[in-house]
């Protein structure tokens, strides 16, 4: 998984303020976390929902690896092949191409892996250009052409601490295309670099390794001990270059020299395959130098020890068998002491090989998804609660409301309103300035018209009166267009709100139909949910299972494999000591 999320530092962008969707900056907020599986929920609801206008080939390149990175290689597979077909940007092909190699290499098909690098055009981005020459060399070797592998390194321009990783391989697929020597000179180079770190301390131990055993091979004895004694004494390849410092040695017939790497072998880890050999190396010196009496009790030795792995490896398998590795596996994990089982014993060597560590690494992301769904699984019943507590907020505003649209007379309020409007266009039609007057002046003209009444003809006040009405006639009807005006202003206003109102009304109305359906909706919803996760967790389940199964069988194949070199061992051990014991009988070493 972290090689595949260093490719995909092309893919994805260091510079945030270059984010010009939201979805994608949440997806980046999850990825350079390392919250992987958030960051492919979010990408994977952004897709569906077309949220990636300006970065959706990033996207689809950062959901591809992502994938990758988890082992999905068919899905993957779809998403670059899909790229590729859909996407007419030469740098967004390219990449899709490389990583589609990436995944036809992962899958066990280098030459398919081949094909699409070469479809390759340009450049690859960042430090995708070194992974690409990476990737063609390994893919050439796995093709059995580790000298057109040993010419795409020779030729590569790595920077860093790719160099010397190229120099490494460089110098392995020239040593398997038949040319050792020039395999020597390359892995020589690297043996006498100036390396700074443990990493590459450790890459130029594994050459000076690969250079003791070529020598060894091409009988250059001091060339050999010469590249052994430069491996350091507590790296991970010391072992292994003291065992062939002694082989070195015994070739020479100086068993007495031999006997210095192996005797300090033989008191370090006696899981290591290296000591394992070098117990039965080490009694096999001391009788090439005439002390059968210590090659007796040497042998002895490795017997008593070989019979003891053999008993601890079988009670590992045992405990293996009856499910107790995952059990270890978490007890490693939390940093419990190794020694208290025979399993526990063998954890840390079982695992240092890759198959097992991406098949711990699957179980554990196994094992995250079903915490996941765990979490969105208890979530349902929020959402049921949510649901429940909305749906009686409902019920218990609807009858108030229904209730007061019971006691609203919309229709009369209209009738009223095209009453008054009818009114008012009456008065600009007739010019009735009268008919908008206010309180004052209809008080004024009703008192004028009593005294009129009850005075009736007498001509000085009849004069007087006709005055007065022209003087109240004259106010309304200089009034009149300004009222005009205010009334046509609020006859609108009034039209719009009695609109308005109607339609709040038939929302209201819609709304106690639709809200009740809207439930129901969500229900169905939530319950369709909870039946996925239930799928999903029992899905989980099984693969967890699956997943513990191939673990389980790895480690099996492995400690059987240990139990038979270990047989191998005793067998040659116990051979040996009935020859030692008739030389320490013959020399008067022993009664």
């Amino acid at each position: 998984m972290a090689a595949v999320l260093l490719m995909l530092a092309g893919a994805a962008p260091a510079a945030p303020p270059a984010v010009r969707d939201l979805a994608w900056g949440e997806t980046l907020f999850y990825y350079f976390q390392q919250d992987y599986i958030p960051a492919i929920t979010r990408l994977g609801v952004a897709r569906s929902r077309q949220e990636l206008g300006y970065h959706a080939d990033e996207a689809d390149l950062v959901l591809g690896g992502l994938m990758l990175g988890y082992g999905l290689h068919r899905r993957a597979e779809a998403i670059f092949e899909n790229l590729l077909a859909t996407n007419p940007k030469r740098e967004v092909r390219d990449q899709a191409w490389y990583f589609l190699a990436q995944v036809r290499f992962l899958k066990g098909f280098p030459g398919e892996s081949l094909e699409a690098l070469s479809r390759v055009e340009g450049r690859l981005p960042g430090p995708l250009q070194v992974e690409r020459v990476d990737l063609e060399a390994r893919a050439l070797l796995a093709s059995g052409r580790p000298r057109d592998a040993a010419r795409v390194l020779s030729v590569a321009d790595l920077p860093g601490g790719w160099r010397y990783y190229g120099w490494y391989n460089q110098g392995i697929a020239l040593i398997r295309s038949g040319q050792p020597g020039e395999g020597d000179t390359v892995l020589e180079r690297l043996a006498a670099a100036d390396v700074a770190g443990p990493e590459l301390s450790s890459l130029k131990d594994r050459a000076n390794l690969s250079l003791g055993y070529l020598r060894l091979a091409a009988d250059d004895p001091v060339g050999a001990l010469r590249a052994f004694a430069r491996v350091r004494l507590e790296g991970p390849y010391a072992t292994r270059a003291l065992l062939g410092a002694g082989w070195v040695n015994s070739s020479r017939g100086d068993y007495q020299a031999a006997l210095i790497p192996w005797v300090e072998l033989v008191a370090r880890d006696p899981l290591d395959a290296a000591v394992q050999e070098a117990l039965i190396a080490v009694p096999f010196a001391y009788a090439e130098l005439g002390t059968p009496g210590r090659a007796v009790d040497r042998y002895e030795y490795a017997v008593d020890s070989y019979e003891g792995e053999l008993r601890r490896l079988d009670r590992a398998i045992a405990d293996v068998h009856s499910g107790r590795l995952i059990a270890g596996l978490d007890s490693e994990r939390d940093d419990v002491a190794a020694d208290r089982d025979p399993l526990s014993h063998y954890l840390y060597s079982l695992m240092a090989g890759d198959d097992f560590q991406r098949g711990c690494e699957a179980l554990e992301d196994l094992e995250e998804l079903d915490r996941l769904a765990e979490r969105w699984q208890s979530s349902i019943s929020a959402f049921q609660d949510m649901l429940a507590a909305r749906r009686d907020r409902f019920r218990q505003s609807r009858e108030p409301v229904l209730s007061a649209l019971d006691e609203v007379r919309l229709a009369e309020l209209d009738q009223r309103y095209d009453s008054l409007k009818a009114s008012v266009d009456r008065a600009r039609e007739q010019n009735d300035a009268l008919m908008l007057a206010d309180a004052g002046e209809r008080e004024s003209m009703r008192r004028t018209e009593a005294l009129e009444a009850a005075l009736g003809e007498d001509p000085a006040t009849a004069d007087r009166l006709r005055r007065l009405r022209g003087i109240v006639f004259w106010g309304a009807n200089a009034a009149f267009p300004a009222r005009l005006r205010a009334m046509d202003k609020s006859l609108a206003e009034t039209r719009r709100a009695l609109k308005s109102s109607s339609r709040h009304v038939r929302e209201i109305g819609e709304a106690d139909v639709r809200a009740p359906a809207g439930f129901a909706g969500f229900d169905a919803r939530i319950m369709e949910a909870a039946g996925r996760l239930d799928s999903l967790r029992m899905g989980l389940r099984v693969a967890t299972v699956a997943q513990t199964r191939q673990l389980e069988n790895l480690a099996i194949a492995e400690l059987q494999a240990r139990r038979q070199r270990v047989e191998g061992y005793l067998s040659q051990a116990r051979y040996a000591l009935a020859a030692s014991y008739d030389q320490a009988a013959i020399a008067g070493a022993i009664p």
